[in-house]
Formats: C-alpha cells, structure tokens, sequence
C-alpha cells in the first residue's frame, strides 16, 4: 500500500471530513479539533508558521495527520538550573544563541500535547518517512537548527522507532500530571486523605477564608471574555516571567478566542478579593478528559495567600464534580502535583539537527540541553480506610 501526503498553510483549507476521520478514529484529540487549530493560527501567526499535512493511501483513504510549525525557542526550555547557569555564560560570548529557530512535529503552544495522529490502518514507517522528508525541507527553507516531534507517551514509541533510524534522538520532556482517582468532590477527596495532608490543605484554604477571598467559577463564554481583559492578562505573564521552564508566551487574544471557540468546553476560575483577580485557572473539559490549562498569579499575594495552590485545589475541585474520568494537571510544579495525588506520565521529544555540523553540536550538547529527569518520589497520601476500600491503592 503507497503512501500519499497533501500540505496546507491555512486551516481553512482542510478538507475537514479527512481530518476528523483520522482525529476520532485515533484519540479524539481536542488539541487538534479544527477549533482548536484556528485558535492557534488565528492569534499565534505572526510569532508561528503554520503547516497542516494529510496523508493517505494509494485509494484515497485517509490515514494520519500532522501539524508543523516554526518557533524561535530558548534552547534550555526542559534542562535544569545547573545548564542553565551554563549556557547564561556562552550566551554572553554568542547572545544569536539565546533564541533559536525550531521546526516542529507539533504547535506553538505546550500543553503536553502530539499533533501527529494515525488511523489503525497506517503504514506508520511509511508516514514517518515522507513526513521527516517533508520537516527536513521546511526546516532547510526557514532557518531552523533543529527538528522535533513532541510530545508522545510510552505507547507510541514503539511506533516512532523508525525516526531513530533516521538520525533523531529521543529526550525526556516535562511529564504530565494525572489525577484520575474517583472522588465527588474535593471534600470527599479530603476526607480520604492522611491526616497531615489533610491539615496542610485546610491551612491554606484557611488563609483565603481569614482574607476574604473568594473562588468564582465562569463558563458563559461571553461573560469570560468581557472578563479576561490585557490587564488580567498580565497575571498569566507573571507566571511565564517566574516558570522555571520559559515556553512560549501567549497573547491575550488567545485565550479570548479560546473562550469564543468552545463555548461548551471552557471555563474560567478564578481567586477574588474586594472585586479583584488575584489568580486565575483555565480549563477544557470534554467527555473523556478535564484539562488544566494555564494560570495566572498575583505574586505580590501569593505566598501570603498560598494563591498556586488554592487555585489548583479549587480547579481540581470543579473537575472532580464534573465526573472527569482522567484529570490532566499540567507538566510543571512535580512536587506539588505528586503529593496531590497525581501520577506522571513520561513523555518524549525526538529531536535532530538540520544538516551534518548542526546535529554534531546537537550530539555534544544533547546531556546539557535534555538531562535525564530525576524521579519524583511517590506519595502515599491516601488514609487506610480509602486504601482498603480501593484494594491498597496510592497515587503516585
């Protein structure tokens, strides 16, 4: 069976019936619901080019899709504080290497997502070939250094073995959080847990109660985005000013047009003190999964009030009540995420350079730039009652 591919530049293009085929038959990913990716086009084209790629059989089935993008990328996005430090120095001798030309297997916004799916029926060595045929010429025509795939779980890398063959490399990118323990709601959530997680959750609820701080919930769509202002805006900056790991930085029309686009899907919660945002969370909810999305923090308040973990005890809250079967938390704050009672999924990048002296830097840098994380230890945060009942479950 022969393998045809087609490329085009704007989502309008599509011929969206091929594209749902192979979206519902794979995962019924939303970050590639036709919604989503004109979100992206629409507020992320001037910083982004944007490509969206089909392939299908000789027949005229369709069997996988793709979206591609360039990004100028800090190269140290997923390396630890010590690389960083590191390459603070070299910038200062090369500052042309502060910021980087990428093509990626995938778009300008990090929500732990691929965005490379195939039907049952794909000849996935076959995609993968006219697809890094199709990467390494983009990325020739636009300056990229770099070409990578992100971001795929353990139960697709035996599906991109053959990009091994072909000159990548596998790193280890941010794991996802997941919190997919079934409880009401959060209260229900806490009365299973051991005592001193118990207390250190009620203390910092606590202290929004003493300062008179409020959680609001919004999902009227209109009322979000007549809210979400470039003022509140600039919570959301703070927190990509403070993240250890700097991804790409969002425009406000983003998450407007986010809200204009899933009406159904999104919501936006919020912390509120004499009429005030002082932190923000949003989320995407569909039937499968509760997705947190991005946070926005008043840091003048926020060790006062304990604002980052109020606002994820209360995000986590709402998607308990909606019945999510799996709540997706985010890739960063490990620690924190882990005694809540998440567990980690691993996921991955394959990452080559474009041309033979870009991917010899690429092999003598690889360490620095994609150190292997470090383990997160579990937490066994559940009571005895709740583990006998669930048959000796932990989170991990």
């Amino acid at each position: 069976m022969g393998v045809t591919h087609k490329i085009f530049h704007s989502a309008e293009d599509l011929p969206w019936d091929d594209w749902e085929q192979i979206r519902t038959r794979g995962n019924g990913d939303v970050f590639m619901d036709h919604r989503f990716l004109s979100v992206v086009e629409t507020t992320m084209s001037d910083v982004s080019q944007l490509w969206y790629v089909l392939f299908y059989t000789d027949s005229g089935k369709p069997i996988a899709c793709a979206c591609l993008s360039t990004v100028r990328v800090d190269p140290v996005i997923i390396a630890g504080s010590r690389t960083r430090r590191f390459m603070k120095g070299l910038w200062r001798l090369a500052p042309s290497l502060l910021h980087i030309n990428v093509l990626f297997c995938g778009l300008p916004v990090s929500l732990g997502q691929k965005s490379l799916l195939f039907t049952p029926e794909a000849d996935i060595a076959d995609v993968l070939a006219q697809l890094d045929d199709l990467i390494a010429a983009l990325a020739n025509e636009h300056g990229a250094w770099f070409i990578v795939f992100k971001e795929h779980g353990d139960e697709e890398f035996d599906d991109l073995q053959s990009l091994l063959d072909r000159g990548y490399r596998c790193a280890e990118s941010l794991s996802m959080h997941i919190f997919d323990e079934s409880f009401r709601d959060f209260e229900h959530y806490l009365s299973n847990l051991n005592a001193h997680y118990r207390y250190d959750i009620r203390r910092s609820r606590r202290k929004l109660e003493h300062a008179g701080a409020q959680i609001v919930r919004w999902n009227d769509a209109d009322v979000i985005r007549a809210i979400y202002t470039p003022e509140l805006h600039q919570l959301y900056l703070a927190v990509v000013d403070n993240a250890e790991n700097k991804l790409e930085v969002l425009p406000c029309e983003f998450f407007r047009e986010l809200a204009r686009q899933f009406p159904q899907e999104i919501a936006l919660t919020g912390l509120v003190k004499d009429g005030r945002v002082l932190a923000f969370n949003w989320s995407l909810a569909t039937t499968s999964t509760y997705h947190f999305l991005f946070c926005g923090l008043d840091y003048t308040a926020n060790s006062k009030l304990d604002l980052y973990f109020n606002i994820m005890y209360a995000e986590l809250d709402n998607g308990l009540q909606l019945g999510a079967p799996e709540i997706k938390v985010g890739q960063t704050s490990d620690h924190f995420k882990v005694r809540l009672g998440c567990r980690q999924r691993p996921l991955y990048l394959f990452v080559r350079g474009v041309g033979r002296v870009t991917n010899q830097i690429l092999n003598l840098v690889f360490p620095l730039l994609f150190p292997s994380r470090p383990a997160i230890s579990t937490a066994d945060i559940y009571n005895s009652r709740y583990k006998a009942t669930n048959s000796g479950t932990t989170c991990f």
